[in-house]
């Protein structure tokens, strides 16, 4: 009963917060670290097919968005968004060969919908989620060249669906901006998920 109780409680808090937050259009930017997870890649050589891993460095991402709060609580926004790896190693059947510039990129747009909850100090948590669509670059070593490989892909560009989860602290450092640090997780169908960390900025008129 009392956790009942207390989950009745925290709905109440999160839908009646202070209507000072609802402060309609929006518009902003962030920036950040991006990690890639490593990607999967298949050869022919004369022996059969081989499995290839790319493990990527950790990159920047940068991008914009604009958005409205209908609520205190709940807000929607569209992003445009550009994330930048380059490549760290190639490893093919135990045996890893050194990169000389290769990276992927990915510039992707994607519609945001997000709650935040004032709990009644100078800053307040969110969370969001998201979909779009992505294009994603990517440049792998070229392997032609090496004994026993057969077909050694250059680059590859793909179209990809996309989803997005955001999860963050918002401090507001006047009546009109907000600075935020957020996490982003971004699942792609294809190829490798995306995680950043970084610094969001907003600004309400």
């Amino acid at each position: 009963m009392k956790k009942a109780l207390l989950l009745l409680s925290l709905i109440f808090f999160v839908h009646h917060a202070k209507a000072d937050c609802c402060r309609g259009w929006y518009v902003g930017g962030f920036e950040g670290f991006n990690f890639i997870d490593n990607s999967q890649l298949s050869y022919e050589t004369t022996a059969g097919t081989a499995k290839e891993t790319i493990s990527y460095h950790t990159g920047f991402y940068v991008g914009g968005f604009f958005g409205y709060r209908f609520s205190p609580c709940w807000r929607g926004e569209l992003e445009l968004s550009y994330r930048n790896n380059a490549v760290d190693k190639m490893t093919i059947s135990d045996v890893k060969y050194k990169t000389n510039g290769e990276e992927v990129t990915t510039i992707s747009g994607l519609g945001n919908v997000c709650m935040d909850w004032d709990i009644g100090h100078c800053f307040f948590p969110y969370l969001g989620l998201g979909i779009g669509y992505g294009r994603t670059h990517e440049e792998y070593i070229d392997l032609s060249s090496m004994p026993n490989i057969m077909v050694s892909p250059v680059s590859d560009t793909s179209m990809n669906i996309i989803a997005q989860g955001i999860g963050g602290i918002s401090c507001p450092c006047c009546d009109y901006i907000d600075v935020s640090l957020e996490y982003r997780y971004i699942y792609k169908s294809q190829s490798g998920d995306n995680r950043s960390i970084g610094i969001s900025v907003k600004g309400y008129f």
